[in-house]
């Protein structure tokens, strides 16, 4: 997206396409016509040179930025005009109107406002060269806002890439992008499906840490619940112990308990009249859990 950099064919004209890609040509052919039949009544606007700028940001206070909400929501903001063609048709149309108003003798207290009466052919070039200005700074527009989006994109891409990378050998499917979401951050889900029950695995991205970095985490917690070959993973362990002991009671095998597992089962033997029972089930600290009434 030239930006007033040395992509630019000179000083008059620096930040505009050297190279015209493809898809940027296609956008200008869909304005070329009335560009044309604009120039053909009034050659002095060709100096435009507008098929170059299609897509392209321009200088000055020109910006496109990447903006946080205060409801973390993530926003591309552009600010761009019409890139020269809005100044110098502008221009061009004051001096005809001030040569307008000296030729019909038409005194105003300050040249600056001169106009062209309604019904005049100065006036309908006017407005036809206007409308064609707003159109061309509409499109220009969104084919930058179309590049910034699919810039986003392709970085959100490659960090899920990079975390399929960090979890290849032991997942089947890829990452997959969800439209439509809004957070802080990124988000993945790790789902480990068996015949009986399927584990799921978050990592939440928060500002500060990267996208890598919270998904490693679940990428770890996955892993260590596929090398301990218990059925039952930490968190649904927590989540197994009150309907067991307000039903009629059961077992089930999983991990190292977690603090707050331990915290829960102390609680359950205080509040019901149940028996909470834990015993070592196999090695590498997996351990049965029985809850009896």
């Amino acid at each position: 997206m030239p930006h007033g950099c040395p992509v630019g064919r000179g000083k008059r004209d620096v930040g505009s396409w050297r190279d015209l890609p493809k898809a940027t040509e296609d956008d200008w052919t869909s304005l070329d016509a009335g560009s044309r039949a604009i120039i053909d009544k009034h050659p002095k606007l060709e100096k435009a040179n507008t098929a170059r700028h299609p897509g392209t940001l321009g200088m000055g206070n020109h910006f496109l930025e990447v903006r946080l909400d205060q409801e973390d929501r993530v926003w591309s903001m552009l600010h761009s005009g019409s890139r020269g063609v809005g100044n110098v048709t502008g221009t061009y149309f004051i001096e005809r109107a001030k040569a307008d108003m000296r030729r019909y003798f038409v005194n105003l207290p300050d040249e600056d406002l001169a106009y062209f009466p309604e019904g005049t052919a100065n006036f309908d070039d006017y407005v036809e060269a206007v409308e064609w200005v707003q159109t061309f700074a509409m499109m220009n527009r969104r084919v930058m806002m179309g590049h910034a989006i699919d810039a986003i994109r392709k970085v959100i891409e490659m960090r899920l890439e990079k975390l399929h990378r960090v979890w290849e050998g032991q997942s089947r499917e890829h990452p997959r992008g969800f439209d439509g979401a809004s957070g802080p951050g990124n988000a993945v889900s790790i789902h480990v499906v068996h015949e009986n029950v399927t584990e799921v695995f978050v990592g939440f991205g928060r500002q500060g840490v990267s996208s890598e970095a919270g998904a490693a985490g679940a990428v770890r917690e996955a892993s260590a619940y596929l090398a301990g070959a218990h059925p039952v993973g930490s968190h649904l362990a927590d989540r197994l112990l009150l309907p067991l002991a307000l039903g009629a009671g059961g077992r089930f095998v999983t991990g190292p308990l977690a603090e707050h597992t331990k915290t829960n089962i102390d609680v359950i033997r205080a509040f019901l009249d149940v028996s909470a029972l834990v015993v070592p089930a196999q090695e590498g600290g997996a351990v049965r859990v029985v809850i009896a009434k």
